[in-house]
C-alpha cells in the first residue's frame, strides 16, 4: 500500500493550489518536482515511518531508537547477467542466508533494549536472552544504536549447530506485559549481525557498508554461538563467469519440452546428476510443478530454502524421488500447510 500512498502524498503537495499559486511551472517542471519529491517522501518514510506531522526531508530527519525502520527489500532482476550489469564491474558483497527470524535491535539512551520483527512489530518479550547478550557484549561507550540482524536457533551441545526456522518458531512468544522466563527457554539462539544504521546519535545510513561493519567490529564483542557478525564474501565480476564452471556439452540451447517448470533461468542443463538436498520445509508453489494435482489441483510443491548436501553418483535421473514420494513427504511433514483450491487457473 505504501508504494502507492507515499508518491500520492508527494504529488498532492506539488499539485496543491497554494503551491501552484507561487510557482508557475511548466509541464516538465511539474513532472520533475513530482519525481523528486516522491523520492524524498519515500526516503523519509524509510527513516521515520510516520505519516503525521509537517513536511520533511529524509536528509534532515533524525533516526529515533525505539522507532523501527522499514526493512530494505531485495531488488528483483531477470537473471545473473542483469544483476552483474547493475554493478558495472565493481566488486560487491554477498552475505550468508540464515534460516531464522529477522530482528532489528534498538538500544535506547536509557539503557533499555527493544527488538522488532521484519513487520516492525515488537518482539522483545520473546527474546530476553538476546537482551542479556546485548547488555553483556556491547561496549560501555555505546549509548544508543540500531542493528539489523538475524536470530537463528542453535544447538550448543552439538558444536553450535544451526537449527531450522521451524525449531526457532517453537519458542514461547511472551506477551506485552511480561517476557518469557529464561529457565523456560528450550531453543537457544545466536544473533548474526548484518548492519548498523545508527550509533550514539549518529545516522549511518549514508556511510559505506565497509565503514558500518567496522563500527560493529569496534563496538561489539563477538561471542561464537551467541553473537556473531554475519558471514560475507566480497567478490568481483570476474569470479562469476558462470559458464566456465560447466562443461559445454551439458548446456542446452533451450528448455526441453519435458522440463515441467515455469521458471525462466538463463541456462538449461541436461539431467545428468542426482543431488541430495535439504530444506526448511515443503510448500505449495505456483511455479514448480512437482506433484501437481496430487496435493493441490493447480499448484506443485517446492522446497523452501533448499541446500545442496551431496551428489549421489550411484543413481540416475530416473531414480529420483517421484511425484508420489514428494506428495507423501509434504503430507507427513511436522509443520502442516493449509491447502485450499483458491487461485485455481
Amino acid at each position: 500500500m505504501m508504494k502507492t500512498l507515499l508518491p500520492a502524498l508527494a504529488h498532492a503537495i506539488v499539485l496543491d493550489k497554494k503551491c501552484m499559486a507561487y510557482h508557475a511551472l511548466s509541464l516538465e517542471g511539474i513532472k520533475s518536482q513530482l519525481q523528486s519529491l516522491s523520492t524524498e517522501v519515500a526516503d523519509a518514510y524509510n527513516v521515520i515511518p510516520n505519516l503525521e506531522g509537517p513536511a520533511f526531508f529524509a536528509s534532515s530527519l533524525a533516526m529515533i531508537p525505539g522507532t523501527p525502520i522499514p526493512p530494505m527489500l531485495a531488488r528483483i532482476t531477470n537473471g545473473l547477467s542483469e544483476s552483474l550489469k547493475l554493478f558495472n564491474g565493481r566488486a560487491f558483497t554477498c552475505e550468508y542466508k540464515y534460516d531464522g527470524q529477522r530482528a532489528q535491535i534498538h538500544k535506547l539512551t536509557d539503557g533499555s533494549v527493544r527488538i522488532f520483527s521484519r513487520q516492525m512489530k515488537e518482539s522483545t518479550t520473546r527474546f530476553p536472552d538476546l537482551v542479556n547478550m546485548i547488555k553483556e557484549l556491547c561496549s560501555p561507550e555505546v549509548s544508543s544504536f540500531i542493528l539489523d540482524a538475524e536470530v537463528v536457533g542453535i544447538d550448543r551441545k552439538k558444536g553450535n549447530k544451526l537449527m531450522s526456522f521451524q525449531e526457532l518458531s517453537s519458542r514461547e512468544r511472551g506477551n506485552k506485559q511480561s517476557s518469557i522466563a529464561i529457565e523456560n527457554i528450550k531453543v537457544d539462539i545466536c544473533v548474526f549481525v548484518f548492519d548498523i544504521m545508527f550509533c550514539n546519535g549518529q545516522r549511518l545510513l549514508d556511510c559505506p557498508l565497509r565503514k558500518r561493519r567496522k563500527y560493529i567490529h569496534d563496538l561489539f564483542q563477538e561471542k561464537p554461538g551467541y553473537f556473531e557478525l554475519a558471514q560475507q564474501l566480497t567478490v568481483s565480476v570476474t569470479m562469476l563467469k558462470t559458464k566456465e564452471f560447466y562443461s559445454g556439452e551439458r548446456i542446452l540451447p533451450k528448455k526441453p519440452v519435458y522440463y515441467k517448470t515455469d521458471e525462466q533461468p538463463e541456462l538449461w542443463f541436461t539431467a545428468q546428476q542426482v543431488w541430495e538436498i535439504r530444506g526448511a520445509d515443503l510448500t505449495l508453489s505456483p511455479v514448480h510443478h512437482a506433484a501437481i494435482g496430487l496435493v493441490h489441483p493447480s499448484r506443485g510443491i517446492s522446497v523452501r530454502m533448499p541446500r545442496y548436501t551431496r551428489s549421489v553418483p550411484d543413481r540416475n535421473s530416473e531414480d529420483c524421488s517421484t511425484a508420489t514420494d514428494i506428495a507423501t513427504m509434504f503430507k507427513a511433514q511436522t509443520r502442516k500447510m493449509e491447502v485450499s483450491s483458491e487461485g485455481q487457473e
